[in-house]
């Protein structure tokens, strides 16, 4: 008989950020992630009109989405 995948009611944990450490994480200056914000270029949380937060993953995701290979040398 097959067993069953595991069941918990753990909570998973993840790094939330707000503007000012999200934007220390990707290396760019607030003000530029306020326009990804704006343009919806960027994943986040909108938990009001002035509370946004940024889940640890999703910054991860968008550096490596916008990742750019190095040159192959000949």
């Amino acid at each position: 008989m097959a067993s069953s995948p595991e069941v918990t009611d753990k909570p998973t944990t993840t790094t939330i950020h707000r503007y000012d450490s999200a934007a220390k994480f990707l290396g760019i200056p607030v003000g530029s992630l306020y326009a990804l914000v704006h343009e919806r270029r960027i994943d986040h949380v909108r938990l009001g009109a002035r509370t946004v937060l940024f889940e640890q993953h999703a910054l991860e995701a968008f550096l490596k989405a916008h990742r750019v290979p190095a040159a192959v040398q000949k």
